[in-house]
């Protein structure tokens, strides 16, 4: 008990959470913390459906969806989120999520390594060198980096509770000890699955790995040992086995179907690749706090956090250069350099390119041979203060946190609207946010950021379809965008907007999530304005004739204004005032599809005409009037029209704008789908 208070203090000392608003903020950088957040929700609806939950699921890519099951990786934090969301709000389980997985970390570390340390039968200072231990590997600046982040990384803990079944087992095996019970065997395998709910990528380092450990194990040791084991064991061994197989199979069955169809992307392994500064071995950089820039200026990234920390390396150099065990001086060094070859690129391994993550097993050695070996800090105040240094190491790793964009104004305006999806503009598949975008909607969305592995074309239609598609930006494609738009498809769209039962537009013009008012995105502007262009809405009755002005932001490529019948009734057009003055060739297109090409005079920098006689259209609710150029422009523009309307007495019909917008500031734009 007293171990697992200690463990949950550090927990929530170390994950900041009592420094946060917890319901209201997320722990993590801004990043891929979102992509989690997402998973945990799609599982939660999932399992509130009544289904498997990490079924297929058309939350993202919203009508067709994707393979969830082979979709992410991570199954003990985003199942562990998903069940807490059930019953707590989805940020502060997500929050609670990264306290277990500390907790979690640094219990079962401090657990499993005191019982090593008890089998090499130490007793001295065995309660600090086990917790010291479960620090360096539970609590690594890997592992804090992870929390930020990566929460499938960030869960290690089936890695020491394996070691010491490997190592009890083995040494019952040599000894042919009648004493091995089946519970024995089937921990072996029960942590095995353990370390792939953390990560699907520790169990193909735990396959890299698997031969040099037989070798250790096998090592003066003859294989008669291990055949009478079999003999003996073997009703136990297939049963555990059996067992594994199908938790194995139930758990990642999307992997293994899509593994076995070749349904499963793989990616090019040199694009996951970060190479670290050599400063990087030592100290991290400044992605766990800018005071680790003072020591380590080489850029903040979270790839590039593969140290074992400064207190660790120093206790590794010791025990590389000061221990009188010669096999334990070989092992450090040879997984030193191992380390630092995988780490640079100078070894590659196809299945496991990121290299540098390798420094979690230096974390564990430097871990393994503090409890197991007896002439190593014998002091007891040597081993308060390496674990004092160490605690104080930790208190300045920074658990960033964010709090997600307009939230509280997506959840106000949006969850209240009928329909099944909302349309994000730009569409992106990169954007990690936008996984998190349903939680707040509690709509699904047409886009969405997944593991590259469940790609397919099903997953990828929406952004080939022709109206969708243009709200991709230029660097997103591998086309030239359209630039030119036909009559009627500003109609089409719409209507495929109800199709997909579509309740609303959001558009994100913030710059990590977004970029809709960036360079790069220059031709989804194009197509949002040609769609939803500057409107002068017909609604009240105007006695006499009134001017009204729309302006053309100079982000808006297209110069293009429109008249809308919100109500039936005559409108009556006197005149328009555009300026500046190039824009000739502005057309105007009625009702009727009839187009009016007007004559312009120059007048105070701008162009003018009146309309002897006056133009009459009688328009029913939900007609427009456009007014055009081809001429595009990155500058502001002023459409003036002089104008009388009268609203029908016949007709009480109100149809509002197709595109309604509900709430603007900085970062969003809301826009209400009328149909």
């Amino acid at each position: 008990m007293k171990k697992a208070l200690l463990a949950l203090l550090l927990a929530l000392l170390f994950s900041g959470i009592f420094f946060i608003d917890a319901d209201g903020v997320l722990i993590g950088d801004g990043g891929d913390n979102y992509e989690f957040f997402g998973f945990m929700n799609i599982a939660k609806e999932n399992l509130l459906d009544g289904k498997y939950p990490f079924s297929r699921t058309d939350i993202l890519r919203y009508p067709v969806g994707f393979e969830f099951s082979y979709g992410f990786d991570g199954v003990f934090p985003v199942f562990t989120g998903a069940v807490l969301s059930i019953f707590l709000g989805p940020i502060i389980s997500y929050n609670f999520t990264i306290v277990l997985i500390l907790f979690l970390n640094i219990y079962i570390s401090f657990v499993f390594l005191k019982k090593i340390s008890g089998l090499s039968e130490i007793d001295q200072n065995d309660d600090l060198k086990s917790l010291l231990a479960a620090l360096i590997f539970g609590a690594s600046p890997y592992v804090f980096a992870r929390i930020n982040s990566h929460l499938n990384l960030a869960f290690v803990v089936g890695i020491p509770m394996l070691t010491y079944y490997i190592v009890n087992l083995n040494n019952k095996v040599i000894h042919k000890s009648e004493e091995i019970s089946s519970k024995e065997i089937f921990m072996l395998g029960a942590s095995v699955v353990l370390i792939g709910l953390g990560s699907l990528q520790y169990l193909i380092l735990l396959l890299l790995v698997s031969p040099v450990i037989l070798s250790i194990i096998l090592y003066k040791h003859s294989l008669s040992n291990y055949a009478w084991f079999f003999k003996k064991y073997l009703r136990q061994i297939i049963t555990a086995l059996a067992t594994f197989c199908a938790v194995f199979y139930i758990v990642w069955f999307g992997y293994i179907n899509a593994l076995l169809a070749n349904n499963l992307v793989m990616s090019d392994p040199l694009e996951k690749f970060t190479k670290p500064h050599l400063v990087d071995v030592v100290v991290p950089n400044k992605y766990l706090g800018e005071i680790w820039g003072v020591v380590n200026p080489f850029g903040a990234s979270i790839e590039k956090v593969v140290t074992v920390g400064i207190v660790e390396m120093g206790i590794l150099f010791y025990i590389i250069f000061k221990t009188k065990n010669r096999k334990i001086k070989l092992i450090g060094l040879g997984m030193f350099l191992v380390y630092l070859f995988l780490s640079f690129g100078v070894w590659e391994i196809a299945i496991y390119p990121e290299g540098g993550r390798t420094v979690i097993l230096l974390s564990l050695f430097i871990s393994l041979v503090l409890v197991s070996q007896k002439d190593l800090f014998k002091n007891p105040v040597v081993v308060g203060l390496l674990l004092t240094l160490v605690l104080i190491e930790r208190l300045f790793f920074n658990i960033q946190s964010t709090e997600p964009l307009v939230a509280k104004e997506l959840s106000k305006e949006i969850r209240k609207l009928p329909g099944s999806a909302v349309l994000n503009v730009p569409l992106s598949k990169y954007s990690p946010y936008r996984s998190a975008l349903p939680v707040f909607y509690n709509k699904k969305i047409l886009d969405g950021f997944f593991h590259y592995t469940a790609v397919d074309v099903a997953s990828e239609q929406v952004f080939e379809e022709k109206h969708f598609g243009r709200f991709i930006c230029a660097t997103e494609r591998e086309d030239v965008p359209e630039t030119v738009f036909i009559y009627g498809e500003r109609q089409e769209a719409l209507d495929e907007f109800k199709q997909k039962d579509i309740s609303a537009v959001v558009i994100f013009k913030d710059e990590k999530v977004g970029k809709f008012l960036f360079p790069e995105c220059e031709n989804v502007r194009d197509w949002w304005y040609y769609l939803n262009p500057g409107t002068l809405v017909l609604s009240k009755t105007s006695q006499e004739v009134v001017k009204s002005s729309i302006e053309v932001r100079d982000y808006n490529p297209r110069t293009i204004a429109r008249v809308y019948f919100e109500r039936e009734g005559r409108f009556v057009l006197d005149g328009i005032y555009i300026t500046p003055e190039e824009y000739t060739d502005i057309t105007i297109r009625l009702p009727n599809g009839e187009v009016r090409t007007p004559d312009w005079q120059k007048q105070d920098s701008g162009l003018s005409t009146k309309f002897d006689p006056p133009i009459e259209v009688y328009g029913k609710a939900g007609d427009s009037i456009i007014i055009e150029s081809d001429k595009k422009s990155q500058e502001s523009r002023y459409i003036s029209i002089y104008y009388l309307f009268k609203p029908s007495r016949c007709s009480l019909e109100k149809k509002p704008v197709p595109l309604e917008l509900l709430y603007s500031d900085y970062d969003v734009e809301i826009y209400k789908v009328n149909y």
